[in-house]
């Protein structure tokens, strides 16, 4: 795990519960009078609908959405993907995410970009790939995918990350296991996230370590 890290890590989609203070980090992180960023998502989608509405909140962010790049982009435009001054990895269904970004081999590329000075920012499971392993997406009610045998994510944290937490619901036998087996867990609620910034943790909003109440 490199000491070199920019990330942002959100629990939600950024224009559902808007979080000043993040968001104005993240462009102090990004560092760039008009960033450019490229947008993953986590399957390919004709119609790009929600590709339009993150540009659209990047745009007022003062950021350019610029290059798109899913499971079905040629190589020949991960190149442009790379230029950009930080990735966004969007939400979803992280086992389906992290399957194809292993099967194009996309994994490393990502952790080499970070180790290069790019920035990744992550939506709900985009902020889930970032951590060691993607099994706390279960916590959120992510369906497994059988086609995925490693759940071994991208590993730029030592912690893992739980978006879309409610203090107020119960927890089943199966999700009390997963969470006894993940070390260093942050329970992140909407409207809330963490910043990477090498090796400092920056936390906003309701977010903290989850601790299972005895």
């Amino acid at each position: 795990m490199s000491a070199h890290r920019r990330l942002a890590l959100f629990g939600d989609e950024q224009e559902l519960h808007a979080n000043e203070q993040m968001n104005e980090r993240l462009l102090r992180l990004i560092g760039k009078p008009r960033p450019q960023i490229g947008y993953v998502p986590e399957a390919a989608y004709p119609d790009r609908l929600s590709f339009d509405r993150k540009r659209d909140w990047y745009t007022q962010m003062g950021a350019d959405l610029a290059v798109y790049f899913d499971e079905d982009s040629p190589e020949s435009e991960l190149p442009s993907l790379l230029a950009c001054h930080a990735i966004h990895l969007a939400g979803g269904n992280s086992f389906s995410f992290l399957y194809w970004l292993r099967k194009r081999g996309i994994v490393p590329i990502l952790r080499r970009y970070v180790c290069d000075g790019g920035v990744l920012v992550g939506v709900s499971a985009g902020s889930i790939l970032m951590t060691p392993s993607v099994r706390s997406a279960s916590l959120c009610g992510d369906p497994l995918d059988p086609r995925l045998e490693d759940y071994n994510a991208i590993d730029l944290v030592d912690f893992h990350f739980w978006p879309h937490f409610d203090p107020r619901r119960m927890l089943n036998e199966e999700e009390e296991q997963t969470i006894a087996s993940l070390p260093k867990l942050y329970a992140c609620a909407g409207g809330s996230g963490i910043i990477v910034e090498d090796k400092a943790v920056e936390l906003f909003g309701t977010v903290h370590p989850y601790t299972p109440s005895l």
